[in-house]
């Protein structure tokens, strides 16, 4: 079995209790049938690093931010941002020494391919650039047009310039990039001018057997245009995943995606 190692800035809970740690854990839970997969994620501060165990073929290394690092910097940006910058505070604590490189370098050696969930982690990968290993951008946004519309800061420019250049490094040295939407994949290759075939998509889904005997809801005549127009899309959604429009995982392209990648010369 080919080897995986996933960087990305929050854990995979389970049971999920989000939209991304949903996407993450299934994913990779969905590929540990086909590849030895081993997440690295942050977590919150706790006293040591702790190894979560789902399965012989996977598992996941649960590494405590810091709180001379992490905690100082979520502190010194509190309220020159935005309200959510969580992930600012993992990329800019990979700039100083801390668990997350040695960790990383203990699991480096044993991986085939490394696969990025986001480019806030890129600072821990201490070879980027410099190995012949195949790497990944799993992407699930385009961050840096994301952070554009949630930072209004004094000093959110300043880190959206940055989280641009994280991107842009990490989409232009990894060997292929998943997006989860034509969309996401015109707007890389717009902000990015990488070329098209290094793009996949590698849209989201979900595991149709949890949505048995879902109960759409009904609308009241009585409430606004505007909310019935909300919950008119929130049914159609409901009504595609049923009807499998929108039952093709994630999991199952990229399969197809790292069989291909693992092919690749060492």
């Amino acid at each position: 079995m080919k080897r995986l190692l996933v960087l990305n800035f929050y854990p995979a809970a389970y049971p999920p209790t989000t939209g991304g740690e949903l996407r993450y854990y299934n994913i990779y839970e969905e590929l540990s049938k086909y590849f030895d997969v081993t997440l690295l994620s942050s977590t919150y501060p706790q006293p040591s690093v702790k190894i979560r165990e789902h399965s012989k073929t996977f598992r996941e290394y649960l590494v405590p931010q810091e709180m001379n690092v992490h905690g100082r910097i979520h502190n010194e940006l509190k309220g020159k941002v935005g309200l959510e910058y969580s992930a600012l505070v993992s990329a800019l604590g990979s700039y100083y020494p801390n668990n997350h490189h040695q960790v990383f370098i203990q699991l480096y050696e044993s991986s085939d391919i490394i696969i990025h969930e986001s480019p806030f982690m890129i600072g821990y990968d201490l070879l980027l650039g410099l190995d012949a290993k195949p790497r990944i951008y799993n992407s699930y946004n385009n961050e840096a047009e994301l952070a554009k519309q949630m930072w209004d800061g004094e000093d959110a420019n300043k880190y959206i310039e940055l989280f641009t250049k994280m991107e842009e490094r990490l989409v232009k040295q990894v060997d292929l990039v998943f997006t989860v939407s034509e969309e996401d994949r015109k707007s890389f290759i717009k902000s990015y001018k990488i070329q098209e075939d290094k793009i996949k998509l590698a849209p989201n889904g979900i595991h149709p057997e949890q949505w048995n005997g879902i109960r759409l809801e009904k609308t009241n005549k009585s409430v606004s245009r505007h909310f019935l127009l909300e919950a008119n899309i929130r049914q159609i959604i409901k009504l595609l995943i049923l009807s499998s429009i929108l039952l093709q995982t994630n999991a199952r392209t990229l399969i197809s995606l790292l069989l291909e990648t693992a092919a690749l010369p060492l």
